[in-house]
């Protein structure tokens, strides 16, 4: 699960009541970030008639009340199937449900789940939203639980409140390609390829994941949130999913969540996004280390709490693994490396890995100095291969936990491999020794070491 995702999960409860006093439905917000250039028209939710020119003698008329004929037609939310699975402690369900009504969408239901055992005792309790079903669309909506020691589930129950109806046509929605189950011992994930078919950023998608086996039943699920997917874009995601079994099909389904925002970051004027002018990876085994340059053009602002998240595909263009993180800061005119790694499954071979950036909150300021590095060496070993250095800060205070990012390239220039460490603090104009845990395709011929501050940076 991506970090914050706590965080995000806690949240979820009061933005979802929060949901409807920030500016329009989230239908709304789908249908302007499908088409922002055309103008919104209000949709009628009952029929009505023309109101008469106003006289004198004319009485005021009371706006028309909902008829019995408009109001049948608002149908619930239809429950079409619940399922489980089980793996030790952790359970994995998942439901689907369906819309019915082909003009109306539903906004912030509730949804409840209980796990009951074989004697019909409640062992667990999960709850959550659903923030939108647009009209006429299923919908697969997953989730987990943890039980006690010993707990064994024996059925699962869902239970709707959906009670939100607005008016709508038929709008888009995300689209899935290139699912793929990854069996394994300990964590069996779900990857596959998301489509954004608006024309803005969308932010924290809450991407499901049901399991099924061979006649159709629920056997497992599991859910993450995908920090972004830029406009008209597509990304690579990874789920972990619970289930019984090797299921025998997997689907998924991306949606907005509670903390979706359906809007591109706008940049002051003068100001530029942040631009990868390289990137790179390098694998060893099962474990990919990548790493990608990334500048910011602008000499008067700072780019803070930059994201950027890296899929890697097979030559099928199937994602084997997806992860994402954060810069808190790229100061004016500074180029930076970042480096990282992931995981893929066993005797896979990565064709390449893309990175995506998203530039989210620029900050007026001069230029400022920086942690430089020096003695930078790579120390080869045949198990766990390494990037030192010395790391100096021209800072009047002690700065702790820095993240220090490693880069590898071959002779022709290219990126190779990388990593990253914490250091966990450089004296106030002083220096700190790291050592950086690196993964390559190959011993490289140059290494660079780029300190940044974290977001769990302090000056002391």
């Amino acid at each position: 699960m991506k970090n914050r995702t706590l965080q995000k999960l806690l949240l979820v409860c009061v933005l979802a009541l929060l949901a409807t006093s920030c500016g329009g439905t989230t239908t709304d917000k789908i249908r302007e970030a499908a088409n922002p250039t055309a103008t919104l028209q209000p949709v009628a939710t009952t029929a009505a008639t023309s109101a008469p020119k106003s006289t004198d003698t004319q009485k005021p008329t009371e706006p028309p009340k909902p008829t019995a004929t408009s109001e049948a037609a608002k149908q619930k939310l239809n429950i079409q199937s619940v399922g489980f699975g089980q793996r030790e402690r952790n359970v994995g369900f998942g439901f689907i449900v369906e819309n019915p009504n082909p003009s109306y969408a539903l906004e912030n239901s509730q949804y409840q789940a209980a796990i009951y055992d074989a004697a019909g005792t409640v062992i667990k309790t999960e709850s959550g939203y659903l923030q939108v079903v647009l009209p006429s669309q299923t919908l697969g909506v997953a989730g987990t639980a943890f039980l006690s020691e010993g707990a064994k589930a024996a059925k699962v129950e869902v239970q709707l409140n959906a009670k939100n109806y607005v008016a709508s046509e038929a709008l888009p929605t995300f689209t899935v390609e290139k699912i793929d189950y990854q069996d394994d011992k300990f964590t069996p994930k779900v990857t596959a390829v998301i489509k954004n078919p608006y024309k803005t950023d969308v932010d924290n998608l809450r991407v499901n994941v049901i399991a099924f086996d061979a006649a159709g039943k629920i056997v497992g699920g599991g859910f993450t949130y995908q920090n972004f997917i830029l406009a008209n874009g597509q990304t690579g995601t990874s789920v972990s999913v619970v289930a019984d079994s090797k299921p025998a099909k997997v689907d998924v389904y991306p949606t907005l969540s509670s903390l979706s925002l359906l809007r591109s970051p706008k940049p002051p004027a003068e100001a530029k996004s942040a631009i990868i002018t390289s990137q790179g990876f390098g694998q060893s085994a099962r474990q990919v280390g990548y790493a990608f340059l990334v500048q910011n053009p602008n000499p008067n602002f700072s780019i803070e709490s930059m994201e950027y998240q890296a899929t890697a595909y097979a030559a099928d263009g199937r994602v084997l693994s997806s992860n994402s993180g954060y810069v808190e800061v790229l100061l004016p005119n500074q180029q930076l490396g970042v480096g990282d790694s992931i995981y893929v499954p066993e005797g896979a071979q990565v064709k390449s890995l893309e990175v995506q950036v998203r530039s989210t909150k620029f900050t007026k300021s001069d230029a400022l100095p920086t942690l430089t590095t020096e003695k930078v060496t790579y120390v080869a070993d045949r198990f766990s291969p390494k990037v030192t250095g010395v790391v100096k800060s021209p800072y009047s205070k002690d700065v702790k936990n820095i993240r220090a990012n490693a880069v590898a390239y071959d002779a022709s220039g290219k990126i190779i491999g990388g990593g990253f460490t914490y250091i966990d603090f450089v004296p106030a104009n002083g220096q700190a020794a790291v050592e950086i845990s690196v993964k390559t395709s190959e011993n490289p011929v140059k290494v660079e070491i780029y300190p940044v501050l974290s977001a769990l940076s302090i000056f002391q």
